[in-house]
């Protein structure tokens, strides 16, 4: 007896993953690359639509409802869908045309589920932005409840990268503390990644070179964030062996210039060399 039963909604869909209408532009440009036909999503089996059919979403607008048949017993239901990136309300502070892909309105009261038995009780369970639903593209921001269908997993930065998989959902670890034996159980555990921490922790240039060895050993990417965005405090971060930086306070394109100056060697940038 299988472990899962998907359950089609090709007989309620109602929309095109190329039908823009329904969503705000950063939202449309995601809904357009998702997959469709037989999926699986951490180990659970979903059935989309195929194609070449008319339908492959099936989209709750306004006071929408519809009713799916499941008719079947289980411990669990388990749902692939996703939110648009615009709120209808202002949740925690944030308003609803808060910065994208920074989750808007965490919490925002979308839609209830509603799951009904044989002997007519029900179960009522709301669902909520960044709770039980996710946006489809967010930074730094998973959801609760919810999770990206894309499963973790770690990538060599040297490639090959199966699938377009590498940039799309990388495992990273900040770190203030300049240890090369801490940094080489982060690589050997699977990190992709490593932000080391110049703003806030003890990161500096003279220990950067012992923390990139240990990166190099084990794969796993080293980016430095500086404490401030200045040509003389960046460079010595990159001569010592850091791939990248993060750098605080970019409010102006003048600001991202100087910082493309200070990694880019000329004629792209001012970085020295001799």
């Amino acid at each position: 007896m299988p472990k899962f039963n998907p359950v089609s909604l090709a007989p309620v869909a109602n929309s095109a993953i190329s039908e823009a209408r329904y969503w705000g532009a950063k939202t449309a440009g995601a809904v357009a690359g998702l997959p469709v036909g037989s999926q699986t999503f951490w180990g659970i089996p979903f059935e989309f639509t195929a194609p070449t059919d008319e339908h492959d979403l099936l989209v709750l607008a306004g006071t929408s409802a519809v009713e799916i048949e499941v008719g079947a017993s289980g411990s669990h239901l388990v749902f692939a869908h996703f939110c648009d990136e615009r709120a209808s309300t202002t949740v925690a502070g944030q308003s609803a045309d808060y910065s994208n892909p920074v989750i808007t309105a965490p919490g925002e009261h979308l839609a209830d589920y509603v799951v009904m038995f044989e002997d007519g009780s029900e179960l009522r369970q709301q669902v909520r932005r960044r709770f039980e639903i996710n946006q489809v593209q967010t930074r730094m921001q998973s959801g609760f409840s919810s999770r990206q269908h894309q499963g973790l997993s770690t990538i060599p930065f040297r490639g090959p990268y199966p699938d377009n998989t590498w940039g799309r959902w990388q495992t990273g670890v900040m770190v203030g503390d300049p240890s090369p034996a801490v940094l080489e159980v982060l690589g050997y555990s699977g990190f992709d990644w490593v932000l080391l921490d110049n703003e806030h922790g003890s990161v500096t240039p003279h220990t950067m070179v012992e923390c990139a060895r240990a990166c190099e050993v084990t794969g796993m990417v080293p980016i430095v964030r500086p404490i401030y965005n200045r040509i003389d405090i960046i460079t010595p971060f990159m001569d010592m062996g850091a791939y990248g930086v993060q750098v605080p306070h970019i409010n102006s394109a003048d600001d991202a210039k100087d910082t493309v100056d200070a990694v880019k060697y000329p004629p792209l940038g001012k970085r020295g060399f001799f």
